[in-house]
């Protein structure tokens, strides 16, 4: 079996642009990735490869709307008829992450992963930490699957007793990162 792991990013365009993101030195490039040419990648993967891990990523995912991701996973879906084993994954902010999008995920054997800057009020990284923990929230408490994964700096170190009781309050697997 030929197994390759694809981290395709649809848009580099980003709605919160962290100061610590990769993207923070070398910009945000303007532009999303049409559904044509997501199905000519595919196409062309899927010639060399009969097991693809396929994560999107970014800039910011969900800046793509949910009718690319429902056509993306359309054309992901024909291949699987043609004996492709397929593991996906998409990696978030958080921010646009709502009931439609999740319940598309699961449709699609997709738990998001949502890059969490801590609990609540803890606005220390990037700013609209409220918003996404409340997202976070609302979305587990309605039974929908979250993945966390905390980026520990020097500015956040001393919490991440505070991401653990929150990700545990919530029943969401989590994982840190440290960036020093």
């Amino acid at each position: 079996m030929r197994h390759i792991t694809v981290l395709l990013k649809p848009t580099e365009e980003c709605n919160l642009r962290c100061a610590y993101c990769y993207h923070a030195d070398t910009g945000y490039v303007k532009g999303k990735m049409s559904i044509d040419f997501f199905e000519e990648i595919i196409h062309k993967i899927v010639e060399s490869y009969n097991k693809i891990t396929l994560i999107f990523h970014g800039g910011e995912p969900l800046l793509m709307g949910y009718d690319f991701y429902k056509r993306a996973f359309s054309i992901i879906n024909k291949y699987k008829q043609n004996g492709i084993q397929w593991i996906l994954g998409i990696q978030t902010n958080g921010y646009f992450l709502d009931e439609c999008f999740c319940k598309l995920f699961e449709s699609n054997n997709i738990i998001p992963s949502i890059s969490f800057d801590g609990p609540g009020t803890m606005n220390i990284l990037r700013d609209q930490t409220t918003r996404i923990t409340e997202n976070i929230v609302k979305l587990r408490k309605k039974g929908h699957p979250i993945n966390l994964l905390g980026v520990i700096t020097k500015k956040n170190m001393d919490l991440i007793e505070d991401y653990y009781f929150f990700a545990k309050e919530n029943g969401c697997p989590l994982k840190l990162n440290p960036v020093f």
